[in-house]
């Protein structure tokens, strides 16, 4: 099943209005599916498998919506071959072609080909199947071809051998390293509507060079956040490491998810990956400076523009202080 979060943080991605999708009444004929949609993408799960010497059988299967999936966008069940999608409109109506895929794919792995979930990692830290338990979008796109034919790969038979892109990435080669300073600091402060957070260059707290980069969220409020804009190295490669690392002092941090440090890129005109220490590593209560690092393990060259973002969840009250910002590339 894919996990939904709900989160401020998806904002810096795309605005997303959730509302509850009219139902829509299952067609009586199989395979069952309640959105005519659901049937394009049945239709390639048989021909993929068929394109790799697998016959499956999809004409009992169900794919219906559910408005019953509380904290996941799908669900797959062997025993009645069936999977629910959410009602959630970003959970399907706003997803692109690939996350609907990757979405009925990890749940027709469950529901057809009675497989479980495995979070076992490759070498370079990414998931070695689809079947992954957690928020599967995004695992490829139309800019990582190579990725997809691995993972479709692997979905029909798990004894596929591991792909070369998936190797340990050990070799460091730092791109990007600021301090923090005053006189050439281009950081910028983008202060949200109605967010009563702020920020500013301060020498009250440092690591190194004598500034920092301050917040303050004195309210619950909408979030704000420090912003910074990249243009990737020409050296970077399809398949790096990209590894963010950021020293925080957290002050007083007691509510919501505390400070955040992510990482997006963009290519023209969409967004081709992100990653952020909100969910899985949390920056809370009072401590000295400590480097927190978000991960990329797989790069993808149509990146046009990296943006970093260091902020306070807008559910949290506090200060925190961000200096020594570094990029990294391991390959």
């Amino acid at each position: 099943m894919i996990k939904k979060f709900y989160s401020f943080i998806i904002l810096l991605l795309v605005v997303v209005t959730c509302k509850k999708e009219e139902s829509v009444g299952p067609v009586s004929v199989g395979p069952v599916a309640d959105d005519p949609t659901f049937r394009t993408y049945i239709n390639r799960f048989v021909s993929e498998a068929s394109s790799r010497g697998i016959s499956v059988d999809v004409s009992n299967l169900k794919v219906i919506y559910s408005d019953t999936l509380n904290y996941y966008c799908g669900w797959g069940d062997p025993n009645a071959r069936q999977v629910q999608i959410s009602s959630r409109v970003s959970c399907w109506l706003q997803q692109t072609d690939m996350n609907r895929e990757i979405l009925l794919f990890h749940e027709m792995g469950h529901a057809i080909l009675g497989r479980s979930h495995d979070n076992t990692k490759l070498p370079n830290g990414d998931y070695k199947s689809i079947m992954f338990g957690g928020t599967q979008f995004n695992l490829y796109t139309q800019d990582t071809p190579e990725r997809r034919k691995y993972y479709l790969d692997e979905l029909f038979n798990p004894a596929t051998s591991l792909p070369s892109w998936g190797g340990a990435k050990t070799v460091a080669t730092v791109l990007f390293a600021d301090s923090i300073n005053a006189a050439s600091n281009s950081w910028k402060f983008i202060q949200r509507s109605s967010s009563s957070q702020t920020g500013v260059v301060t020498t009250e707290q440092y690591v190194s060079v004598g500034h920092s980069l301050k917040m303050i969220s004195p309210n619950l409020s909408t979030f704000s956040y420090w912003g910074y804009s990249l243009a990737p190295p020409q050296d970077l490669k399809q398949g790096d490491r990209l590894v963010l690392s950021v020293k925080v002092r957290a002050i007083g941090l007691t509510t919501g998810s505390g400070a955040i440090v992510a990482m997006r890129g963009d290519a023209t005109s969409y967004s081709v990956f992100f990653t952020t220490t909100q969910g899985t590593t949390p920056i809370r209560g009072t401590s000295d400076f400590v480097e927190f690092q978000v991960a990329l393990n797989y790069y993808v060259t149509a990146t046009s523009v990296i943006y970093f973002f260091l902020m306070i969840d807008g559910n949290s009250v506090g200060t925190a202080y961000f200096d020594d910002v570094t990029l990294t590339k391991y390959e």
